[in-house]
């Protein structure tokens, strides 16, 4: 596999996201996929990305609410069940949002995302010594 770089959110995906789970959507929201997201609605989006009536950009965009929905939950280990299957499944996908969240620019564990640590074993299985580039 070649590095990975970034991928960001599209207007469109964002938009469609935006009316179907009837979440806010304003110009004033820098990172909407980590500001609508919320644990009490993880049972919601996950159905909605099983149910593979999204497209590319859609799912990409809603695997970033997922995740930051899972790292504010207070069952950090059922939400990583639910995810882990997922990135697996549509790995050339989520790679550039896994690598984000490896926290690769950051030595100290503690200032860590708290899936880093789940999030760089993905990367170190399935990235093919791949590098992340910011």
């Amino acid at each position: 596999m070649d590095d990975i770089s970034p991928r960001h959110p599209t207007a469109a995906a964002i938009a469609a996201l935006a009316a179907r789970f009837h979440l806010p959507n304003t110009p004033y929201m820098q990172d909407w996929e980590y500001e609508v997201a919320d644990p009490a609605r993880l049972p919601e989006f996950l159905a909605a990305y099983r149910a593979s009536q999204l497209n590319e950009d859609e799912r990409f965009v809603l695997m970033m609410t997922l995740i930051q929905s899972v790292e504010e939950a207070d069952d950090l280990e059922a939400g990583w069940r639910d995810l882990e299957p997922l990135l697996r499944a549509e790995w050339v996908l989520h790679a550039p949002t896994v690598g984000y969240w490896c926290c690769f620019d950051e030595a100290v564990p503690s200032n860590w995302f708290k899936l880093a640590g789940r999030m760089r074993a993905l990367w170190a299985e399935l990235a093919g010594g791949a590098r992340y580039l910011r």
